[in-house]
């Protein structure tokens, strides 16, 4: 199947060269437009959305010949964040671009920088594919700036193989959990292949370990109303239970100065029982582990509120959006609206990817179990906890996730959090 993949896209590369061959009696060549795409890509970790990405391009150059997608990605999500951060201050930014969502996305649209897209959701052809109930992340005062391509979820993956080796079942409660990390522990196995140089994926533990102490009504409290008070009891103790892990032994020995992708890789290479991370992972995890991979959420807490089988971490994502600016406007609505079309969508639907779209006839025998079970769980779990760092924003987000890298570093929970809510009063207070 991958050969004759590859054959076929080498043919539709060649393609516009076929397409333009007409001979010396055919029309003049046409104006060649160029489409600047910007996009967070890892070849390694997440080549499934590589291939895609060159894929999606080929096809459509294939089809129109006069169109160059010129694009530039990057490889580490926060070096984009910043980069593109930097572009939309300055106003210089591509055609179109990937963003992020809700508070993430919200700064560009302050600042003017994105095209609204409500009238071109609204035809032919998205509107048959984009589900609108999914665009509420990206939609701030009834204008919809971006269309997520994927309805994510962060989940904690585990390997069957090593729980069937060290005599485990998926923990329901934290001291089953703290009883497992030891018996990996004592194997050699790295219980959680937690990788935080970039500093956002410590936060996951942390979000879930605090709605599972104080249920959704503080998560929500504290994210949508902006009422949180980060040096108080419920932060703090979060932080307590986040530094109990790293005393257990759950993460690897140097986890705070390891790349994201040395964690996916450490999983995949079964040097991990565990990892707590993204449904974007999903099918580079399902071709690694296959039906060795299994799919849990966190344990309920001590005396906590939030129950067994909630509270799992959602986000409306991999969003795209179009520069308010753009001199190539049409031609780059044509190539969003063929990046989300059935057969687009179809591709990335038959690899495991969670797509935020509808209508797409995508084979459902394709689909591993894992992925799978993946939608059922997200699809219909009561209270589902949207991000925190992406509804924070730019800013606070990144100091939660500065703050939970500390505390995972051994800095007093108490003193990190301080910090936090210093900064908080003065983003809140603007």
């Amino acid at each position: 199947m991958k050969k004759m993949m590859t054959i076929a896209l080498a043919a539709l590369l060649s393609a516009p060269a076929i397409f333009a061959s007409g001979g010396a009696e055919g029309p003049a060549p046409t104006k060649t437009t160029t489409i600047k795409y910007w996009d967070t890509i890892n070849e390694t970790d997440q080549k499934f959305k590589a291939d895609w990405v060159k894929e999606t391009i080929a096809l459509y150059q294939a089809a129109n010949p006069n169109i160059k997608i010129e694009l530039t990605a990057t490889a580490n999500g926060d070096q984009y964040l910043n980069k593109l951060s930097t572009a939309m201050a300055a106003n210089d930014i591509p055609d179109i671009f990937f963003c992020w969502t809700a508070g993430r996305l919200e700064p560009f649209v302050k600042a003017g920088r994105l095209l609204p897209l409500n009238d071109v959701m609204a035809r032919a052809p998205l509107s048959k594919t984009i589900n609108v109930g999914n665009t509420s992340s990206t939609t701030f005062a009834g204008k919809t700036y971006a269309l997520p391509m994927e309805l994510a979820g962060e989940v904690i993956y585990y390997n069957k193989a090593l729980f069937k080796k060290a005599g485990v079942t998926p923990p329901k409660t934290w001291d089953e959990l703290l009883v497992a990390i030891k018996k990996f522990k004592d194997l050699g196995i790295s219980p959680f292949s937690l990788a935080n140089r970039d500093p956002w994926p410590g936060t996951i533990p942390y979000m879930t370990i605090f709605d599972k102490l104080w249920g959704p009504e503080a998560y929500k409290d504290a994210v949508f109303n902006k009422k949180a008070v980060f040096d108080t009891k419920p932060f703090v103790e979060a932080g307590n239970y986040l530094q109990q892990l790293v005393k257990a032994g759950a993460y690897p020995d140097n986890f705070n100065s390891l790349e994201y992708g040395e964690g996916i890789a450490m999983f995949g290479a079964s040097k991990s029982a565990m990892r707590f991370n993204g449904t974007w992972e999903l099918p580079g995890h399902i071709e690694k582990l296959g039906d060795d991979l299994g799919i849990m959420n966190w344990p309920t807490m001590p005396n906590g509120k939030g129950k067994a089988g909630e509270g799992w971490l959602t986000i409306q994502n991999n969003a795209y959006a179009v520069s308010a600016s753009t001199k190539v406007k049409e031609e780059t609505i044509k190539f969003l609206e063929f990046m989300f079309s059935e057969s687009r969508q179809k591709a990335l639907a038959e690899v495991g990817f969670m797509i935020a779209t509808k209508n797409i006839p995508f084979d459902q025998s394709k689909i591993h179990p894992a992925a799978a079970e993946v939608s059922k769980l997200l699809s219909s779990s009561a209270n589902p906890i949207l991000i925190w760092d992406v509804m924070l924003g730019p800013n606070l987000g990144k100091e939660l996730n500065i703050t939970t890298q500390a505390v995972l570093q051994g800095t007093d929970p108490q003193k990190a959090f301080s910090d936090l809510n210093k900064a908080a009063k003065a983003e809140w207070s603007n």
